[in-house]
């Protein structure tokens, strides 16, 4: 299984990471890479940090690092659907470690996010980190009008509390819940100034 190299560098470039890293090979941006090297980078920064937070930490880093790129999703998508199949495609061509679920009636929208990495505490970790990415483009993204209630599978929700807007328990999965159907939300206008993505090949691809 191949990966963007970004998500490499943008875990490399966390201070903590990096600091307890040694890699041996140095990483273009742009370029595929198999997916094992990025598991590995995790697994040697659990390994010295000692950090149970440690994706709940980065995917908090991840959205600094969003708001300093200059490629904006809200020109890509005008709606919440269209954002959802937006991230769908990107994350099977470019990052098909994690992927997404969706389940949907008349009450409710689960989008659940789920990943293929077969270690519990590294898919753990990862899950966290994007979990938490998404959780704050949804902040950015979305009218304060718009609630979501979020799931966990954890019961120690001190840190994602701490850290998420919105209301979060625990449960058995890693869910965003809307209440009612979601074609009718639309993103808000201002963040077309102030809403970014960390992935300019993300934005190469639907501006073409």
């Amino acid at each position: 299984m191949k990966i963007l190299s970004d998500h490499l560098l943008h875990f490399l470039s966390y201070r903590q990471c990096v600091a307890s890293l040694e890699l041996d090979q140095t990483f273009q941006e742009g370029i595929y890479i198999d997916a094992s090297i990025y598991e590995g980078a995790w697994i040697e920064a659990l390994s010295r940090t000692y950090d149970p937070n440690l994706g709940l930490n980065f995917g908090t880093y991840l959205n600094l690092a969003a708001l300093e790129s200059v490629y904006r999703v809200s020109i890509a998508a005008s709606a919440l659907r269209q954002v959802f199949q937006l991230w769908d495609e990107y994350t099977a061509a470019n990052f098909p470690l994690i992927h997404f679920q969706i389940i949907e009636n008349d009450q409710s929208f689960v989008y659940e996010v789920v990943s293929c990495i077969s270690n519990p505490a590294l898919k753990s970790q990862v899950l966290d980190a994007y979990f938490t990415f998404i959780e704050r483009e949804f902040n950015l993204m979305l009218t304060d009008e718009t609630q979501i209630r979020i799931e966990v599978p954890s019961q120690n929700l001190a840190g994602y509390k701490k850290n998420y807007r919105y209301r979060v328990k625990g449960g058995n999965a890693y869910r965003f819940i809307f209440d009612g159907p979601v074609d009718s939300i639309g993103i808000n206008p201002n963040s077309r100034y102030d809403f970014f993505l960390p992935y300019p090949f993300f934005y190469r691809q639907y501006r073409n």
